[in-house]
């Protein structure tokens, strides 16, 4: 680490001297730390110590709350109080939570908890202007603005212990990676539940981030990260491509970590977790309307939507649209339609035959969840196909439970298990056509060479493990590849606008993305980009993402870039300071 100067030190000593505290010459050198001790990348204006001292001079407005929290994320739920905050950290608050952003993306989501409390920080920001938008290094509640290395934009870390995450985030989108520069990223800690949770806001132009909320095993806080990153990032691709006035945001919570998301986790500690989601989400104030997704239910968006008006998926009964499973899987029955039209097309036969074709055809479908049980029930019944197999985890513990499978011929459905987590299944043989709708990451170096059928067409988000690398090699073995982004944008479709109201029992506004006529809807889409990637000699991921990064830009007529607005206000709001010190939100009379 470079050392600082003489001259620095001598600054920062005489700043500690006129207030009187030893304390911030260890939290100034901290910060230094955090940043790698490298203030010539950063920008000319931060090259010298003033930055850093005001920085930890600068204090919180408020006092210190006054009880001290359960340092154990595994604990007692019914011993906690609505009191939850700490009487002063044990660490102080500007001391990076690890030495290295490596070394925090390495550990677990029990152990970020664990390094956040102990700063008593309940909640932290770190967020992407476009345009410098305060000052280099200190803003109001002793956030950092840290210079972009690329442009003219310019970081907010809403702590001076995150800070070191900046040049991460930086290097990953340089690397082409996950990061892009993506709005917002807010992580809170449960109040009570002490799970980490999570929300990444990518783009507000054409409006809202729009995303689901989902909670999954994640090993690493980096597996959380990117799992946010991208998901975040797909949506607003996902809903530029239909045409849909939203953005894209992804909400994600750590499975395995805290209380009341396991299994074994009773209902008491369940509902407290979608509880605090949605208080979580409320401080967001509406850059992030979220839904439910892989992991949660009608009872727990119940939950979540009594603590947040920003929520989608909202159950029926309380004037939502209710479960997006089965448009869902009926846009992915549009994208396979259209792939084997350009199947036939390809393979000299007229485009009509592209129906024949698939009614003779063997699918695949990986996941039997809510999307692909209701796209099992679509391949049989409505399509016909000659022979649907089903790979599900431990299949045979589920099919008991589920009545729609007695009904399946034999002969036409068959159910296969698969370990958790195994994507080779879809290498089997003897199939037409695969259905990723499971897990992400299924097309990889490893599966791709392998996969026999002919084409690829599923609901499973970021289904390519690198999305560049991946789509290259499907289309130089001359598989075709239907985008994910494309054919399920049902989920968001369905629910996005559910404020606007419905029409019962055909609604236009929904029913022209599964139609045939609308030029924008799934089964023109899809053969646009097909049929356009194959005259430019491109992949159809590539064609696609074209597509919807251009709409990506064209901003909302009444809304647009308001999202960006939001943040920025918030991050520096009082409501947001109070939330991070472990506060509830304050109303006014």
């Amino acid at each position: 680490m470079t050392e600082p100067s003489d001259d620095g030190r001598s600054h920062l000593l005489q700043i500690i001297n006129s207030n009187g505290s030893s304390l911030f010459l260890g939290q100034a050198l901290v910060l230094f730390a955090a940043m790698g001790g490298k203030l010539k990348e950063i920008g000319p204006a931060v090259r010298d110590f003033s930055f850093l001292s005001a920085c930890c001079l600068r204090q919180r407005r408020r006092s210190p709350p006054a009880s001290t929290p359960n340092a154990n994320p595994h604990h007692d739920l019914s011993t906690m109080t609505t009191t939850t905050t700490a009487a002063a950290p044990t660490i102080s608050p500007a001391e990076p939570l690890f030495p290295t952003a490596a070394a925090f993306m390495k550990q677990t989501p029990d152990a970020i908890v664990a390094a956040l409390l102990a700063r008593n920080i309940w909640a932290f920001s770190i967020t992407y202007h476009p345009a410098v938008s305060g000052p280099v290094g200190l803003a109001r509640d002793a956030g950092v603005f840290m210079p972009a290395r690329v442009g003219q934009g310019q970081f907010y870390a809403s702590h001076a212990a995150v800070v070191n995450l900046i040049p991460w985030l930086e290097e990953d989108m340089l690397a082409g990676r996950d990061f892009d520069k993506h709005e917002g990223i807010f992580v809170s800690v449960g109040r009570k539940s002490r799970v980490l949770m999570s929300a990444f806001v990518y783009n507000t132009v054409r409006g809202p981030g729009a995303g689901g909320v989902r909670h999954c095993i994640y090993d690493t806080v980096e597996s959380l990260f990117r799992d946010g990153l991208r998901l975040s990032r797909g949506m607003a691709q996902k809903t530029a491509l239909a045409g849909i006035w939203w953005g894209g945001a992804k909400g994600c919570m750590a499975r395995n970590s805290g209380t009341g998301l396991s299994s074994t986790d009773d209902a008491t500690a369940r509902q407290i977790v979608f509880e605090e989601y949605g208080e979580f989400i409320t401080q967001l104030k509406g850059c992030f309307v979220t839904a439910g997704d892989a992991g949660v239910n009608r009872p727990d968006m119940i939950h979540l939507y009594s603590r947040t008006r920003f929520a989608t998926t909202i159950p029926r009964s309380l004037g939502g649209s209710g479960s997006p499973a089965p448009p869902t899987a009926r846009g992915v029955l549009r994208g396979l339609e259209a792939a084997f039209t350009f199947l036939a097309e390809q393979s000299g036969m007229d485009a009509k035959m592209g129906p024949e074709l698939l009614r003779k055809a063997t699918v695949l479908v990986q996941g039997f969840g809510h999307v692909g049980s209701n796209l099992v029930h679509d391949l049989v019944h409505l399509a016909g196909v000659k022979k649907v197999v089903v790979a599900h985890v431990e299949v045979e513990k589920i099919l008991p439970g589920i009545d729609r499978v007695k009904a399946y011929p034999a002969d036409r459905v068959e159910f296969v298990s698969v370990p958790r987590g195994d994507h080779m299944v879809l290498t089997m043989p003897g199939v037409d056509a695969v259905c990723p709708c499971a897990t992400g990451g299924g097309l990889n170096a490893e599966t791709v060479p392998k996969i026999q059928a002919k084409i690829v067409c599923g609901a499973a988000n970021n289904q390519l493990l690198d999305v560049k690398i991946t789509a290259d090699a499907l289309s130089a073995r001359g598989i075709i590849y239907v985008p994910d982004f494309l054919v399920n944008r049902m989920g968001i479709v369905h629910c996005a606008d559910e404020a606007a109201g419905y029409i019962v029992p055909d609604d236009d506004l929904l029913l022209r993305h599964l139609g045939y006529d609308w030029e924008q809807s799934i089964y023109n889409t899809t053969l646009r980009v097909l049929r356009t990637a194959t005259v430019a000699r491109d992949t159809t991921q590539a064609i696609a993402l074209r597509e919807a990064d251009a709409r990506m830009k064209e901003p909302h007529p009444i809304w647009g870039h308001r999202g960006a607005k939001i943040i920025a206000g918030l991050v520096h709001g009082d409501d947001w300071v109070r939330y991070a010190q472990g506060e509830g939100m304050v109303d006014e009379e």
